[in-house]
Protein backbone atom coordinates (compact mmCIF):
# COMPACT_ATOMS: atom_id res chain seq x y z
CA UNK A 1 0.00 0.00 0.00
CA UNK A 2 1.33 3.42 -0.93
CA UNK A 3 0.37 6.29 1.39
CA UNK A 4 0.57 9.59 -0.46
CA UNK A 5 -0.33 13.14 0.56
CA UNK A 6 -1.42 16.15 -1.44
CA UNK A 7 -2.51 19.70 -0.80
CA UNK A 8 -4.96 19.66 -3.71
CA UNK A 9 -3.87 17.21 -6.44
CA UNK A 10 -1.78 14.07 -6.85
CA UNK A 11 -0.55 12.48 -10.07
CA UNK A 12 0.90 8.98 -9.76
CA UNK A 13 0.83 5.45 -11.15
CA UNK A 14 -0.71 2.50 -9.36
CA UNK A 15 1.32 -0.64 -8.85
CA UNK A 16 -0.77 -3.58 -10.06
CA UNK A 17 -3.16 -4.92 -7.40
CA UNK A 18 -1.82 -2.53 -4.74
CA UNK A 19 -3.89 0.16 -3.02
CA UNK A 20 -2.78 3.80 -3.13
CA UNK A 21 -4.19 6.05 -0.41
CA UNK A 22 -4.10 9.76 -1.29
CA UNK A 23 -4.79 11.90 1.79
CA UNK A 24 -5.52 15.58 1.32
CA UNK A 25 -4.23 18.29 3.65
CA UNK A 26 -7.86 19.41 4.03
CA UNK A 27 -11.24 17.93 3.14
CA UNK A 28 -12.86 18.84 -0.16
CA UNK A 29 -16.47 19.10 -1.29
CA UNK A 30 -15.75 16.61 -4.06
CA UNK A 31 -12.84 14.82 -5.66
CA UNK A 32 -12.13 14.17 -9.33
CA UNK A 33 -10.46 10.86 -10.24
CA UNK A 34 -8.90 10.69 -13.72
CA UNK A 35 -7.81 7.32 -15.07
CA UNK A 36 -4.98 8.03 -17.52
CA UNK A 37 -4.59 4.34 -18.47
CA UNK A 38 -5.74 3.26 -21.93
CA UNK A 39 -6.43 -0.31 -20.81
CA UNK A 40 -6.93 -0.78 -17.05
CA UNK A 41 -9.95 0.34 -15.02
CA UNK A 42 -9.46 1.88 -11.58
CA UNK A 43 -11.68 1.20 -8.56
CA UNK A 44 -11.90 3.87 -5.86
CA UNK A 45 -13.33 4.51 -2.42
CA UNK A 46 -13.27 7.70 -0.35
CA UNK A 47 -12.72 8.57 3.31
CA UNK A 48 -14.70 11.39 4.86
CA UNK A 49 -12.52 11.92 7.92
CA UNK A 50 -15.49 11.49 10.25
CA UNK A 51 -15.35 9.56 13.51
CA UNK A 52 -18.15 7.25 12.34
CA UNK A 53 -16.78 6.85 8.81
CA UNK A 54 -16.77 3.32 7.41
CA UNK A 55 -13.46 3.05 5.57
CA UNK A 56 -13.66 0.64 2.64
CA UNK A 57 -10.37 -0.61 1.22
CA UNK A 58 -11.02 -1.16 -2.48
CA UNK A 59 -10.45 -4.41 -4.32
CA UNK A 60 -10.30 -4.90 -8.08
CA UNK A 61 -13.91 -5.03 -9.31
CA UNK A 62 -15.01 -5.09 -5.67
CA UNK A 63 -18.32 -4.11 -4.13
CA UNK A 64 -18.80 -0.59 -2.75
CA UNK A 65 -16.23 0.93 -5.09
CA UNK A 66 -16.51 3.65 -7.72
CA UNK A 67 -15.53 2.44 -11.21
CA UNK A 68 -13.36 4.70 -13.39
CA UNK A 69 -12.93 3.16 -16.83
CA UNK A 70 -9.80 3.44 -18.98
CA UNK A 71 -9.44 7.08 -20.04
CA UNK A 72 -12.40 7.95 -17.82
CA UNK A 73 -13.16 10.62 -15.24
CA UNK A 74 -15.33 10.29 -12.14
CA UNK A 75 -16.33 13.11 -9.79
CA UNK A 76 -17.24 11.86 -6.33
CA UNK A 77 -19.19 14.53 -4.46
CA UNK A 78 -19.81 15.00 -0.75
CA UNK A 79 -23.58 14.98 -1.33
CA UNK A 80 -23.25 11.22 -1.85
CA UNK A 81 -21.88 10.95 1.72
CA UNK A 82 -23.09 14.06 3.57
CA UNK A 83 -19.49 14.93 4.50
CA UNK A 84 -16.42 16.26 2.69
CA UNK A 85 -13.84 13.91 1.19
CA UNK A 86 -10.49 13.75 3.02
CA UNK A 87 -8.83 10.80 1.23
CA UNK A 88 -9.17 8.58 -1.83
CA UNK A 89 -8.19 4.91 -2.04
CA UNK A 90 -7.45 3.48 -5.49
CA UNK A 91 -6.61 0.08 -6.98
CA UNK A 92 -6.26 -1.46 -10.43
CA UNK A 93 -5.29 -4.86 -11.83
CA UNK A 94 -2.59 -3.13 -13.89
CA UNK A 95 -0.13 -0.27 -13.55
CA UNK A 96 -2.63 2.53 -14.18
CA UNK A 97 -1.54 6.18 -14.14
CA UNK A 98 -4.05 8.47 -12.44
CA UNK A 99 -4.74 11.97 -11.18
CA UNK A 100 -6.88 12.92 -8.20
CA UNK A 101 -7.90 16.51 -7.51
CA UNK A 102 -9.81 17.97 -4.58
CA UNK A 103 -12.56 20.36 -5.70
CA UNK A 104 -14.26 23.05 -3.66
CA UNK A 105 -17.37 23.52 -5.77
Amino acid sequence: MANLTANRAKHATLTAATVDVVTFAKAFKSVEVVNRSATDPIYATVDRGQANDIVVTPTVAGDDTFYVGPGGVRVIADDEFQAPVSAVRLISAGAAPYSVTGMVG
